[in-house]
């Protein structure tokens, strides 16, 4: 790899991050392989580790998840295994045979106003959907005339549902594109749908304005889609749950999956399809395992822990990922230059930062973080000048310069975390698995699209059987 020739076996770990040239790093970041390589004579067993990982998420057959997790826990801790998922199996990746139908026109209309990525995400997530609702239909069509005749309510001024009506509900759903998009097919595929069955797409959405959003697209098309206005972690948001409801969650964050998984297994919901993101965002300080199996577990996670996952980035093009370069590098500055200022040693966070302001000068950046952590009388220079005139006086050329050494030391002990992103997000997802096989789901693990639309590409099918 490169002209790296030094005996790594001579030095530590932290050493040999250190002697890396730039050429080398991003070689190792872009290649998870070459980095377990790499760094296999500190870590023996991460070339195992990582085809444990592919084998886990490409499947091979009679490959179940209690292998994949017993092998993985083995290598993490050392120690016994603590899963037993033997009931649950991971399907093949996604192949180029699983490639989306051209869009017709009207479709590309349907789809104006959803970003292209998530637009082509929707619809691989809705296809895992489709064969469970065509299923259900192949089962209504064979109730007789007999039955249904029972089951309808001949009072004409009655407004309950008919017996056969099935129920989606998509959770956290922003403007309800996911749901849109399922009662859309629903009514454009009537070959797909038996006629005596009614699907009714319910979209829970905490924001007020979002819900009003998602209403007038679903009017506009004449969707049977409503609006729910409530919170997810509200005990009235878990009675939208019955036992002939679908519910879908496509990257609904941290613990609103969660809570989605825990009133799924309390209220026996039909079936489940979860695309999990954002790990760390928890109410809690810690990880709080799920299942009973992983709370056995020695592993202890942080929030910090939690975004490891999140640390590979295959979406938003390279305007996107320059700007993620430039706040990283803007945030190592002003923390250098806060350190001397102030004389300490503590590392002092900036809240989110207006976008903005990455790609407008380094000093009004400067200013901005100074008003916003109020260090505004602190900055030791003229005090008889306001901020700005006061960040003037600063050498701020050469805190960019101190906060560039900081990227490329964290950009290289990064490195080692890199190793754990793909077996952790695992660890993870089986630990949510679990969870639902304990409340007696048949579970499924499989890659929903390709990488390159968003590295959060797994998906957790889970269905009731009878």
């Amino acid at each position: 790899m490169g002209n790296y020739s030094t005996s790594k076996a001579s030095l530590s770990l932290a050493q040999a991050l250190q002697e890396l040239d730039q050429n080398q790093l991003e070689e190792l970041q872009q290649d998870v392989h070459n980095l377990a390589r790499w760094l296999t004579p500190w870590i023996p067993q991460a070339e195992a580790l990582i085809s444990l990982t592919e084998q886990g998420v490409n499947s091979v057959d009679n490959l179940t998840t209690r292998q994949i997790e017993t092998e993985q826990d083995q290598l993490v801790q050392k120690q016994q295994p603590v899963f037993n998922l033997s009931t649950t199996t991971r399907q093949n990746s996604f192949s180029a045979q699983d490639e989306l139908p051209a869009e017709s026109a009207q479709l590309k209309r349907f789809a104006q106003g959803i970003p292209g990525r998530k637009w082509q995400q929707m619809r691989y997530f809705v296809r895992h959907l489709q064969p469970w609702l065509a299923q259900e239909q192949k089962q209504s069509q064979q109730v007789t005339t007999s039955d249904q005749s029972v089951n309808n309510c001949s009072d004409s001024d009655c407004k309950c549902e008919p017996e056969n009506t099935r129920h989606i509900l998509e959770w956290c759903a922003g403007k309800g594109h996911l749901g849109r998009l399922i009662a859309y097919q629903q009514q454009e595929n009537p070959e797909e749908t038996a006629s005596q069955d009614h699907y009714q797409i319910t979209s829970l959405e905490w924001q007020q304005k979002l819900c009003r959003q998602g209403e007038q697209e679903a009017h506009k098309w004449q969707l049977q889609q409503s609006f729910v206005h409530g919170d997810a972690f509200d005990q009235q948001a878990g009675e939208l749950i019955q036992t002939n409801t679908h519910a879908v969650a496509l990257h609904a964050c941290g613990d609103l999956h969660c809570q989605l998984i825990h009133h799924a297994s309390q209220r026996q919901a039909r079936s489940l399809l979860i695309a999990p993101c954002c790990y760390h965002l928890i109410r809690a300080d810690s990880y709080k395992p799920l299942s009973q199996q992983a709370r056995q577990s020695q592993i202890q996670l942080s929030k910090q822990d939690l975004k490891i996952p999140l640390q590979e980035t295959v979406t938003g093009g390279q305007r996107i990922g320059n700007l993620r370069d430039t706040e990283l590098l803007w945030r190592m500055a002003f923390d250098q230059l806060q350190k001397q200022q102030l004389n300490s040693n503590d590392y002092m966070p900036l809240p989110t930062i207006p976008k903005h302001l990455l790609t407008g000068e380094f000093k009004d950046f400067i200013d901005w973080a100074i008003s916003n952590r109020k260090l505004d009388q602190c900055i030791s220079v003229d005090m008889d000048v306001d901020v700005k005139a006061g960040v003037d006086k600063l050498n701020l050329d050469s805190y960019l310069e101190k906060g560039q050494q900081r990227v490329q030391q964290i950009r290289r002990m990064e490195l080692v975390q890199h190793l754990f992103r793909r077996p952790l997000e695992l660890w993870l997802v089986l630990d949510r698995m679990l969870r639902l096989q304990e409340a007696g789901f048949h579970v499924e693990l499989t890659e929903f699209c390709q990488k390159n639309l968003t590295p959060r590409n797994l998906l957790i099918k889970a269905y009731r059987s009878d």
